[in-house]
């Protein structure tokens, strides 16, 4: 287990990142896991760990079960995810909540491109539909997302220090079937062999600043 205890300093940005292959930033592995501490800007905090339980290597792409746990006030939930690293890039195909319910992308979900070259978007479209228990389908949407390499920044948080990662900026839209539309904007520091450090999502779309509702801090991994 990878545990980080540095203090807070300051944070640096180099953009001398160009272009980057990013399987090694986000190492999925059979007994890997992440766990971060969360808060938003109501003060509210809690724990979230990610656990590879099984991977299956096929011909061209390896698929993993993922565990994660959601820890607040005492209360635990527990989801369950098929995830898929292929050429294209680490994949979810789908995703069975605590009560049972279970949502499914189609074509699947690009969760980290393969690649990416700094200042070029990528786009990636899909559909979900979320299932009850009882297989009734009860919602659905269509996502518009935007991921862009965005630079390269020395990053020191309350549990550790990385001299330089990948920062990717991801802009999700979503449509649902009532015609209304929700955009959300988020930031992810990526450590090469160790995965996201930092996580910073609800960021207004026009400011600079990588400042937004809530944030996620990786304390350990293995």
């Amino acid at each position: 287990m990878l545990s980080c205890d540095s203090k807070v300093e300051d944070q640096q940005t180099n953009d001398s990142l160009v272009s980057i292959q990013l399987k090694e930033y986000y190492p999925f592995r059979e007994g890997g896991a992440w766990s971060f501490n969360w808060e938003n800007n109501r003060g509210d905090r809690w724990q979230g760990m990610l656990s590879v339980t099984d991977m299956t290597d096929e011909e061209g792409y390896t698929t993993y079960i993922v565990v994660d746990t959601t820890i607040m006030n005492e209360t635990v939930e527990v989801s369950r995810s098929a995830y898929m690293w292929d050429s294209e890039g680490l994949k979810h195909l789908y995703r069975v909540a605590a009560n049972g319910d279970s949502t499914y992308f189609r074509p699947a979900r690009i969760v980290l491109p393969s690649n990416l070259n700094i200042g070029v978007d990528y786009n990636h479209n899909y559909h979900y539909n979320v299932f009850s228990v009882s297989g009734d389908k009860i919602f659905s949407g269509d996502v518009r997302q935007k991921y862009r390499l965005i630079g390269s920044d020395r990053v020191v948080t309350t549990y550790g220090k990385w001299d330089k990662t990948a920062v990717i900026e991801s802009i999700r839209i979503d449509d649902y079937p009532n015609k209304t539309t929700r955009v959300r904007r988020q930031v992810i520091w990526y450590a090469e062999n160790v995965g996201p450090v930092k996580i910073v999502t609800g960021i207004p779309l026009e400011t600079e600043e990588l400042t937004g509702e809530t944030t996620g801090q990786l304390v350990a991994t293995r």
